[in-house]
């Protein structure tokens, strides 16, 4: 997954946290402009295929065929010139198609980006104050002594001080 989908995604996910009408229609114009994007990226694979089979035709047809440089109205450079050619026009076409669509679903996500930082300074926050710390936490943190009868044995909290394990009976 590329990086622009990655984003795409992760805005996408964030929006659904927010329940409102513009958001649908945010996300449904997001929506819109990515399934374009890329309907014109899959069309210009398949006219890019179509680009390299006339110049493969085109290539063949000078090497093999007889005839083709002395008739100027050989039938396979003419099948194949069409073709490129307008398979070439295509390409073209499709990939201003490509950008336009690229930049609409960049200001979707753009727009996208301003409804969440909007959302986000509307929502009140939880008030926290400096001088007030929580109180420290008790953890108990032990081990397992490993043996037929398994026991769990606090482990001391300061190096050094253990009272009541192997360490200590070894000192």
């Amino acid at each position: 997954m590329s990086e622009r989908k990655k984003q795409s995604a992760f805005l996408q996910a964030l929006m659904m946290q927010e329940e409102s009408e513009p958001r649908r229609e945010l996300q449904t114009r997001m929506a819109k402009a990515e399934r374009h994007e890329w309907c014109m990226g899959l069309a210009l694979c398949l006219v890019g295929l179509l680009v390299a089979f006339s110049i493969l035709g085109l290539g063949y047809s000078a090497v093999l065929a007889e005839g083709f440089f002395r008739e100027p109205s050989h039938l396979s450079r003419v099948v194949f010139g069409v073709l490129g050619l307008g398979s070439v026009i295509c390409f073209v076409t499709f990939m201003a198609f490509w950008f336009w669509y690229r930049h609409l679903s960049n200001q979707a996500n753009e727009e996208c980006r301003r409804f969440l930082l909007a959302a986000m300074r509307s929502q009140p926050r939880a008030r926290s104050t400096s001088s007030a710390s929580p109180a420290p936490q008790e953890i108990t943190v032990s081990r397992t002594v490993p043996g037929p009868n398994p026991k769990v044995l606090p482990l001391p909290t300061q190096p050094g001080t253990d009272t009541n394990g192997p360490l200590a009976k070894a000192s």
